[in-house]
């Protein structure tokens, strides 16, 4: 197999692998506040802490997949290979 192929090919199977991955933490994300809000529900408290809550667990969330984001990024973009076979820097 030539350089070139092998270049692109490890570069679509990372790109592949962190879209997987964050697509996956968005879902579990999503399916992690709406669970956190039905128990929220049903507790006794007052419409503020209720909203205070909820803010707080998705700005958690959010601070979360930001940094999988980040991190995703900086792996592609460190073992990104040109068509040469060598690191683009």
């Amino acid at each position: 197999m030539r350089a070139t192929t092998k270049a692109w090919l490890l570069n679509i199977i990372s790109m592949g692998i962190g879209a997987i991955v964050l697509l996956f933490s968005l879902v579990a994300s999503y399916a992690i506040m709406q669970e956190s809000i039905e128990m929220l529900k049903t507790m006794p408290m007052d419409t503020s802490i209720f909203i205070g809550a909820s803010l707080g667990t998705g700005l958690i969330l959010l601070w979360l997949n930001s940094l999988l984001i980040d991190s995703v990024a900086w792996t592609v973009a460190t073992y990104w290979r040109t068509a040469e076979g060598e690191k683009n820097e």
